[in-house]
């Protein structure tokens, strides 16, 4: 790795930096939003994007942003794909299997057909405590699919497994191994054939390729992103609004995780944006301003 010192203002012109700083964000916008084409293909074209202005602009040794990339890239593979993957892994084996039908006769025997109460015992019960034992999101993986397979509407079943996000905050185990044990552990049960494991994979896969993609992409964006300085520059930029900035807060944290899809994403790409902010331009005004850009965040995961 070269030595490398972050340049605040690489154009000499505190708006000019900033605006170049947000042009990866703006490419991405452009990607998703404008032309429609997929997200794993945004991402790629966005994180060629922020490596050329890294080198070319925040003047980035070309190894260091590389490597930089790779890290992050390994890190979205593990923080986020490798839950990711398990949880969806779950909820086809259940499928597959049939002990997802089993599953859903019981409730409606056991407890009720009532649609509004088996959202509660789901959602509010074991996504909760799903969320609290695993962490990162469980119920957006497996409870969401789940009371969509019960007829829950798709947006609902979204925002109700959504709401539970933040009910349980005791995580212990670190939540993609968690769920791994989880799935042996109902291998052992269930006890599916050959076939029907190879159709399990066969269908996650279909489901997930282009998702698991995004993970390391956005990943290796951000952390080349918050390396080359852009992420200082942009804050840098930002802090000249001042206070008023506690309004414009929720709309970029809002964008941040529409665009990168998840909290952790998005803090991922802007978490240096947030701390040099925050801590270093609006003193006594850092908790409002946080508090407002995680209330855009919540907004934005749910889009």
């Amino acid at each position: 790795m070269e030595p490398f010192t972050q340049i605040l203002d690489p154009m000499n012109s505190v708006a000019g930096s900033t605006l170049a700083a947000l042009i990866p964000v703006a490419v991405l916008l452009l990607l998703l939003a404008v032309f429609r084409i997929s997200a794993w293909q945004a991402v790629i074209i966005g994180s060629a994007v922020t490596i050329i202005l890294a080198v070319t602009i925040w003047d980035a040794p070309v190894s260091n942003s590389l490597a930089s990339y790779g890290l992050g890239a390994a890190t979205g593979l593990w923080a986020v794909d490798w839950i990711v993957f398990w949880g969806v892994i779950i909820y086809n084996t259940m499928v597959v299997t049939g002990a997802f039908e089993d599953f859903k006769r019981w409730m409606i025997r056991q407890a009720t057909a009532d649609i509004r109460v088996q959202t509660l015992l789901m959602a509010w019960a074991f996504g909760a405590l799903m969320e609290g034992l695993v962490g990162f999101g469980y119920p957006w993986a497996v409870v969401a699919p789940i009371l969509i397979a019960l007829g829950v509407a798709d947006l609902a079943a979204i925002r109700v497994a959504g709401a539970v996000e933040s009910s349980w905050k005791f995580a212990p185990f670190v939540a993609g191994t968690a769920i791994l044990v989880s799935w042996i552990l109902i291998l052992a049960v269930l006890r599916p054939s050959g076939r029907q494991l190879g159709q399990v994979f066969r269908d996650t896969w279909h489901q997930m390729w282009g998702a698991l993609l995004v993970g390391p992409f956005i990943f290796g964006l951000a952390f080349v992103f918050s390396y080359s300085g852009m992420a200082s520059s942009m804050a840098n930029g930002f802090s000249k609004v001042g206070t008023s900035f506690i309004l414009l807060a929720p709309v970029l944290g809002w964008i941040a995780v529409a665009l990168s899809g998840s909290n952790t994403s998005s803090n991922a790409v802007f978490g240096q944006f947030h701390d040099f902010q925050l801590g270093a331009r609006f003193q006594k005004a850092a908790l409002c301003v946080d508090l407002s850009n995680r209330l855009g965040t919540c907004c934005g995961a749910r889009i």
